[in-house]
């Protein structure tokens, strides 16, 4: 369905589902504490070694996050990233994120 239709349903979610695109098969589904990564659309992430990182989003309530989050994938645990800054990043959702290594 496309977002115009009157009966587009927005889906909220928390879970993390790792998918094997060379064999169209899923392969992991990690369901991360809600506490620490609240169900959210319209945010954007990146991986690294073997953590997926979140920024952003908005919840079913309409808040809109600033949270950056470490998921790690080996232990399936989430916690808040650590930043290089005691800076504190702006509350964002249908963004763009791109990892940059250097």
């Amino acid at each position: 369905m496309a977002p115009t239709d009157k009966n587009f349903i927005k889906v909220f979610t928390n879970e993390i589902v790792i998918f094997d695109i060379s064999k169209l098969k899923m392969i992991d589904l990690i369901s991360p504490n809600a506490f620490y990564f609240p169900a959210r659309i319209y945010h954007k992430g990146f991986r690294i070694n073997n953590s997926i990182y979140s920024y952003g989003g908005i919840t079913e309530k309409g808040v809109i996050l600033n949270d950056f989050v470490e998921i790690d994938l080996d232990l399936k645990k989430c916690n808040e990233a650590n930043l290089a800054s005691d800076n504190q990043l702006p509350p964002v959702y249908g963004h763009a994120v791109a990892s940059v290594f250097y």
